[in-house]
């Protein structure tokens, strides 16, 4: 008896740690035709405060044959000591059949130790439109002689078209003139500095546009999102400071020696990339990214952790 209340309260305990960290993917309706439009929903439940590496991300074309048509923005919520990510997508097929929704993975950090959560894999059917055999069939029509008289009616066309262009040049000139000219990029402030930098780096995870960009153009991006985040969020002169000038500024602040060296990993990276012919290993990218929002949740400044940070710029 004793062997058998011990194995329950292992299963219950399980059970209870797999319940806090949920991930669900939803279809609806999951039986379509071709070419009509269905929901697919993923909601990621996580304990408040848990540092997510990487949401789910669904790519615009599914191995299986479904297609991305539309895609929401990722929302945060906060409930009952739980944090909420969810995003919903349009999806269609264009072909008859069954198609699979691969399972999704999230990444958390927990304790120094990375977690890898997936969701259930989901079917889609879609069926052909029905086609009535038993219609009759229609004649084609005659074919009938047309008026060859010559028209000159094009000639209104070109030289509307000719007055439009006119009028638009004229426009666009004018416009241009009256214009204001903009503020510099050095003029935009970060408000929250944690929740900017955030939205930008899980931007940039989701789109994964390092398959589009050299090396170099993508660890430019990423360290100028966390130069900006010091910047406004501890006062760090970092625009114009080398990586081990940025290290030692960072340093003399007091971030935990973790995130020191999560950073410095980061920039040496960078460095690299930058400076030489540098081919990033298989994942290299992907982590970096996971690094870098890593580094911005762990060194997010007190007042400002309580916040969402899981809104676009």
């Amino acid at each position: 008896m004793r062997k058998v209340a011990v194995l329950l309260i292992l299963t219950f305990i399980a059970a209870m740690a797999g319940a806090q960290n949920d991930l669900k993917v939803s279809l609806k309706p999951d039986s379509i035709r071709v070419g009509e439009l269905t929901e697919l929903q993923w909601q990621f439940t996580v304990p408040a405060g848990t540092i997510v590496l990487q949401l789910p991300s669904v790519p615009d074309s599914m191995p299986s044959g479904i297609e991305v048509i539309e895609r929401k923005d990722i929302v945060t919520e906060k409930k009952n000591g739980r944090e909420i990510y969810k995003q919903l997508l349009t999806v269609s097929a264009y072909d008859s059949g069954t198609f699979v929704v691969p399972a999704l993975r999230a990444l958390l950090r927990k304790n120094n130790d990375t977690t890898e959560i997936l969701s259930d894999s989901l079917i889609l059917y879609c069926t052909t439109v029905p086609v009535d055999t038993t219609a009759a069939v229609k004649d084609v029509k005659d074919i009938y002689e047309v008026d060859s008289r010559k028209s000159f009616q094009w000639l209104w066309f070109v030289l509307g078209g000719a007055v439009l262009a006119a009028a638009g040049i004229f426009l666009y000139f004018f416009l241009r003139k009256k214009r204001k000219p903009s503020l510099p990029d050095e003029a935009i402030i970060w408000i929250n500095p944690s929740e900017q930098a955030l939205a930008s780096l899980r931007k940039m995870q989701e789109s994964r546009s390092w398959y589009g960009i050299s090396p170099k153009d993508f660890y430019t991006e990423l360290v100028e999102i966390l130069r900006k985040y010091l910047i406004y969020s501890r006062n760090i002169k970092a625009e114009e400071m080398l990586s081990s000038e940025l290290l030692e500024a960072v340093s003399k602040e007091g971030f935990p020696a973790n995130s020191i060296y999560t950073l410095n990993g980061i920039l040496r990276i960078s460095d690299m990339a930058k400076f030489a012919r540098f081919k990033p290993e298989p994942g290299q990218f992907e982590k970096s990214i996971s690094d870098a929002i890593a580094f911005v949740i762990e060194t997010t400044p007190a007042e400002t952790k309580t916040e969402s940070h899981g809104m676009d710029e």
